[in-house]
């Protein structure tokens, strides 16, 4: 069984930048492997992800998030009695778009009367 924070049941929103962590408790007899799932990819521990866990806790950790760390986390918790599941959904906040001048186009449009320009 995966137990976890009643906040995690929430939309959890986290600023661009900083790190994403999920982390829920494990009940079983045996104990259970777990797995960390993201858009039907199996997360495993690299350069800014970590995935820990003992059996009894498993926690993942997202550093330095942007936003196609947004989408849906699924945990699975499995042993030879069965399996349970927890997905929660996250959203990175305060993305920055760079745009290549070469690819960004400007209208005008003039409005007859319209003696402001706008510019100090």
């Amino acid at each position: 069984m995966i137990k976890y924070s009643e906040s995690l049941k929430d939309t959890q929103k986290i600023k661009a930048g900083e790190s994403l962590v999920l982390s829920v408790n494990i009940v079983g007899t045996p104990t259970p492997k777990t797995s960390w799932w993201f858009k039907d990819s199996e997360i495993k521990s690299g350069l800014d992800v970590s995935v820990e866990g003992d059996g009894t806790f498993s926690r993942l950790t997202v550093k330095n998030t942007t936003g196609e760390a947004t989408g849906k986390y699924k945990v699975v918790a499995e042993n030879s009695v069965g399996s349970d599941t927890a997905e929660f959904d996250v959203v990175i906040l305060g993305q920055f778009i760079t745009i290549s001048l070469n690819d960004l186009v400007l209208y005008w449009k003039f409005i007859a009367g319209n003696t402001h320009t706008g510019i100090p």
